[in-house]
């Protein structure tokens, strides 16, 4: 998956990845988020990986990855 627009930073984003799919993304200023959705299933094992791209000059170098649940509040 690819965005098209920026991904709201929010629940109400329109982007949402599955399990065994990659999701690609622009950050369109300094501190902006983009929000993916992704539907988990309890007691399962999941791995997610992050990684910032770009030219040596505008290289993404500080991404991080936050999990949070579906009322929007971070949990790991």
């Amino acid at each position: 998956m690819t965005q098209t627009t920026d991904a709201a930073a929010s629940t109400s984003t329109l982007y949402s990845v599955g399990v065994g799919q990659t999701g690609q993304g622009r950050i369109g200023s300094a501190g902006d988020h983009d929000w993916y959705r992704v539907d988990l299933v309890a007691n399962q094992t999941y791995t997610f990986a992050v990684v910032g791209t770009g030219l040596s000059t505008t290289r993404l170098n500080d991404s991080f990855l936050n999990l949070r649940n579906s009322a929007g509040t971070s949990i790991a």
